[in-house]
């Protein structure tokens, strides 16, 4: 993951070129909180204790570094022989 700073702009940017398993982690949150927050407000209630875990389990990697949907998506990915 390589972070470049913009000379004419001061904001970061994640490399867009190739699909990491960062942004993947960021992608699936995202959908399944939006999904939850959704199902929530139109079919039941507690559906928000979904959108609850995941933005725990984002908390809990961002405090840990451990992410069990990380090491999922390793799991089922094909060249994940011999990366860490």
């Amino acid at each position: 993951m390589t972070l470049t700073m913009q000379p004419s702009k001061k904001i970061y940017r994640l490399d867009t070129t190739r699909w990491n398993i960062e942004r993947l982690i960021f992608l699936i949150a995202g959908l399944l909180i939006a999904t939850f927050t959704l199902l929530g407000f139109f079919v039941h209630p507690s559906f928000h204790y979904a959108t609850l875990f995941v933005s725990g389990m984002l908390v809990f990697f961002a405090l840990t570094g451990y992410c069990p949907m990380a090491i999922f998506i390793h799991s089922l990915s094909k060249n994940n022989e011999g990366t860490k």
